[in-house]
């Protein structure tokens, strides 16, 4: 009676009464009210901690102090109870504690496999991972603990330690390293690209860089979609960011483009300005000062343009004045070269005057050698080096024409000693001789030759004084004796008149009786006159012919002289009246050695003209070879550097490249001045075995693909002639068409004539294989439909006649039907018609077969139809079943033909006519099947 009055302690007031009486509850529905309902924090927290049942603590309605009591309280259930069954509230709550310990524990020791599986969904210790994707015996918990795998080392480590255990958590885990390697390659991809863009918009180059970020966002924009959140915010923020730098960029720009184009073009001219400087040797004086003051104002126009920003300004002045000072450093090189020019060219005049001299001595060439080793040389260590090769030539033959002199004039000291001795040693025997003859050579040598040493020339002239008064003595008593001698030559010379002789026989034998008159010395004066004028007469008679002979040679040299002074006025009006400073290179080396053939292959001339006129054809080659001589050691130059860089590309592996090279290379061999015939000649050989070696290659890489090309033709005619015999023996099958054209493509394609005659002959043969398949599968179709046709023929008959013997026969002496799957058909529709368990279907429904058939071949249907065959005809038009004989219509025909025939037919349908009407459309389908 007094228990109403009594409340239970765990609904006292007081909370720490509440907590005790909590303590000896067991109800869990109480302690779910309690825990929900409680005002008391620390009652709710006493209430969760009795409930022992998952479900129990998740119906308690919680804030977020009294959800840690409830995590914990399921936590400790969870540990405490490994035999907990998985369910999806545990899941949900599992993620929504996060607690990594617990879920390790749970993926420990869990029974349920689910649970642990739930449990390694969360998880991201990648030891644990591995050990419980090689050792859980649950292929659910081994796949979700690999795909949790991050760590590529531990990967790897565990496909090891998996071996061939588990193959489809390994396959798991080489996909997870595939993706792996995938989302780093795109993290890095993005990275690079986020990189490249934070550098644009930082320069000048807006346009550039704007080209570059277009392209750049064309290639991330696949990526971004594979790309997390914050990664695309990331590169997005990055591009934006770009696009604005690069517009503030272009605005800058744009404003600032007058000035850098003015700036860019006054570095373009300071720069072509020392090019074209380049390109000289020496300037002079005068030449020099005009182009400094042209340099002062390029300068002075810098200054005037305005200042950019500092780094672009830096950019523009460090190279425009870059530019001026090794055009001024230029300019100083060119005027020093001009001045050690003069002084070196003044020695190589000296040389070649001396070298033109006739005589020649020492002290004359050691002086000239001593004073061109006291000159400085020029900068320029090309033209130095042409000076010294040119001074060195002239040296060279210097001494080589005073080795050549001394060596005369020993010969001569010897010559005129000998016939001193000649001389002495005759008269020491009281003889006259040939001492005269020999005296008056030894005059006439000295005479001759001025340049001997005056001590030997003294010795010879006091033996001449010491013997001359002996040959005075001697001569005397020898005139008596020679004039029998004149006279037989003066009939000698009369008989010389009447020869016949060539003229310079005629000539010759003249000037020997006038030289053998000679050497009979004086004669006395009284007879002596007479007998040389007949002589003279004589002589003059028989050498009439040769002077008339020898004036007409005199006037065709003066014709000549003629000539080669019109050379020579043609050289120097080229010297004189060529543009030197811009001239046409190529036609003035082709008009001055046109002269020089012209003066080659003119005539000669007297030997007292031929001195004034070559000295004045020198000097005219020479002014104008003095121009030339430039440009031709610059082409010739550029000739040497284009035969090496054809001789680089003889390396070059990529054969078309160097083959594209070479002939870009080609069209720049352009000669404007010859050199030397030799030295053409060679650079020329040079040339040409550079670019042979380049289109050598080429021929025997078109050897090697002509013999490759051969073996293709050989193997796609055997495949031809191998497919026309299978063709020809009818044993094609229909798979055979496909191996063909696989060996074909396997074997290569071929670009040429013979190679598209072949492709032809192959279609030809497919074509011709696809027509046998086709006529051959048409055959089969006729066969099917006549095979069909005859078993429905022999089951309708014994739906008449009912004659099981006669249709056992029959049906046995049938021909065996290819498609296996419609002969068992056809078996076991036989089957039932023996035993007799047969379901008619519905007339209706193979009356509509055969009137489906005779709309789609265009046959004639019995009259009793024409409302029901308009009726389906109306309805078919839709389907586009009246087509008459379209591949559709025929197909679909043949699909109802035989559903037909698969169709048993009741006794009063095979009486109906239903087996003329199927044979209409028998012979329809055949003829469909034959074309």
């Amino acid at each position: 009676m007094f228990s109403r009055f009594l409340k239970p302690k765990w609904l006292h007031k007081n909370p720490k009464v509440r907590i005790v009486g909590i303590d000896a509850l067991n109800d869990a529905e109480t302690l779910v009210n309690i825990a929900s309902e409680d005002q008391e924090p620390s009652v709710q927290a006493a209430a969760i901690k009795k409930i022992n049942r998952i479900e129990d603590l998740l119906r308690i309605k919680a804030n977020d102090v009294l959800q840690l009591q409830i995590d914990l309280r399921l936590s400790a259930i969870l540990l405490d109870n490994p035999l907990t069954q998985f369910t999806p509230e545990i899941g949900q709550q599992l993620r929504r504690i996060a607690n990594s310990e617990l879920n390790q524990k749970i993926a420990i020791a869990a029974f349920d496999a689910d649970m642990r599986a739930a449990a390694v969904a969360l998880i991201s210790d990648q030891n644990l991972l591995a050990e419980l994707a090689t050792q859980d015996s649950a292929h659910t918990v081994r796949n979700n603990a690999a795909i949790r795998l991050n760590d590529e080392a531990i990967i790897h480590q565990t496909i090891r330690q998996l071996g061939k255990k588990d193959k489809r958590v390994a396959k798991t885990l080489r996909a997870k390293l595939e993706q792996l390697t995938a989302d780093k390659a795109l993290v890095d991809e993005l990275a690079k690209a986020q990189r490249t863009v934070n550098n644009l918009g930082q320069q000048a180059h807006w346009q550039r860089d704007q080209t570059r970020l277009q392209s750049i966002i064309n290639q991330t924009s696949g990526l971004l979609e594979k790309a997390s959140q914050s990664e695309q915010s990331q590169l997005k923020l990055a591009i934006d960011n770009a696009q604005q730098r690069i517009a503030e960029q272009a605005e800058y720009t744009k404003a600032l483009q007058p000035v850098i184009e003015a700036k860019e073009s006054q570095c373009q001219l300071i720069e072509d300005f020392h090019t074209n400087l380049k390109k000289r040797r020496r300037v002079s004086t005068n030449e020099a000062e005009d182009f400094s003051l042209t340099l002062d104002t390029l300068l002075d126009d810098w200054d005037d343009i305005p200042l950019l920003d500092e780094k672009q300004e830096a950019i523009f002045s460090n190279r425009f004045h870059q530019g001026l000072t090794h055009a001024r450093h230029q300019l100083k090189t060119l005027h020093a070269n001009a001045r050690q020019s003069s002084k070196l060219e003044n020695c190589i005049h000296k040389a070649e005057e001396l070298k033109k001299r006739k005589t020649l001595n020492r002290p004359q060439v050691n002086s000239l050698m001593q004073d061109w080793e006291q000159q400085a040389k020029p900068q320029d260590e090309q033209l130095a080096a042409e000076y010294q090769q040119q001074f060195s030539r002239l040296a060279e033959a210097l001494e080589q024409k005073l080795e050549k002199h001394e060596h005369t004039t020993k010969i001569h000291l010897a010559e005129m000693t000998n016939w001193l001795d000649q001389i002495e040693d005759t008269l020491a025997i009281d003889k006259l001789g040939n001492a005269e003859t020999l005296t008056h050579k030894v005059q006439s040598a000295l005479r001759q030759h001025r340049d001997l040493p005056q001590t030997e020339r003294q010795k010879i002239q006091q033996r001449l004084q010491d013997i001359h008064p002996k040959i005075r003595e001697l001569s005397g008593w020898r005139h008596w004796g020679t004039d029998r001698a004149r006279e037989e030559l003066i009939e000698e010379a009369t008989r010389l008149k009447e020869t016949q002789q060539t003229i310079e026989t005629r000539a010759g034998v003249v000037k020997s009786l006038r030289k053998r008159w000679k050497e009979l010395g004086k004669i006395d004066l009284v007879s002596g006159q007479r007998l040389w004028k007949k002589f003279d007469a004589a002589c003059s008679d028989a050498y009439a012919p040769c002077k008339a002979h020898f004036a007409e040679q005199a006037q065709q040299r003066q014709q000549y002289l003629k000539q080669r002074k019109q050379i020579c006025s043609e050289l120097e009006n080229l010297a004189n009246n060529t543009n030197w400073s811009s001239p046409d290179w190529r036609h003035v080396d082709k008009q001055f050695h046109q002269l020089l053939n012209q003066w080659r292959n003119t005539g000669s001339i007297s030997k007292k003209d031929w001195q004034s006129i070559f000295k004045r054809f020198n000097a005219a080659v020479d002014r104008v070879d003095q121009h030339l001589q430039d440009e031709r050691r610059i082409n010739q130059n550029q000739r040497l550097a284009l035969i090496e860089k054809l001789q680089a590309q003889a390396e070059n592996e990529d054969l078309n490249d160097a083959i594209r090279q070479a002939r870009e290379l080609q069209k720049q061999w352009q000669p404007t001045v010859t050199c030397k015939r030799g030295d053409e000649q060679k650079m020329w050989l040079q040339y040409r075995a550079a670019s042979d070696a380049i289109f050598d290659r080429k021929k025997e890489k078109q050897k090697a693909e002509n013999k490759e090309t051969q073996k293709l033709i050989e193997a796609k005619e055997d495949l031809c002639a191998e497919f026309e015999d299978l063709i020809l023996d009818k044993k094609l099958s229909a798979g055979d068409i496909t191996k063909y054209e696989a060996r074909w493509t396997e074997i290569g394609y071929l670009h040429d004539k013979e190679g598209s005659m072949l492709n032809h002959r192959f279609s030809k043969a497919k074509n011709s294989a696809e027509q046998f398949l086709q006529a051959a599968k048409a055959v089969e179709k006729q066969q099917l439909l006549d095979q069909m046709y005859q078993r429905k023929c022999l089951l309708d008959q014994y739906q008449q006649h009912k004659n099981r013997s006669q249709l056992e026969h029959d049906w046995t002496e049938l021909e065996n039907m290819s498609d296996r799957s419609l002969l068992r058909k056809f078996d076991d529709l036989y089957q039932s018609t023996l035993n007799g368990d047969i379901k008619f279907p519905v007339v209706a429904q193979t009356e509509k077969l055969l009137l489906d058939l005779e709309i789609a071949l265009e046959l004639e249907s019995p009259a009793k139809f024409k409302e029901q065959r308009m009726s389906q005809q109306v309805k078919r038009l839709s389907q586009k079943l009246s087509k008459g004989n379209s591949d559709a219509n025929h197909h679909l025909a043949a699909e109802k033909f035989e559903q037909y025939c698969l169709t048993h037919a009741s006794p009063e349908q095979t009486g109906s006519g239903s087996l003329e009407r199927l044979g209409k459309i028998k012979t329809a389908l055949d003829k469909q099947a034959g074309q």
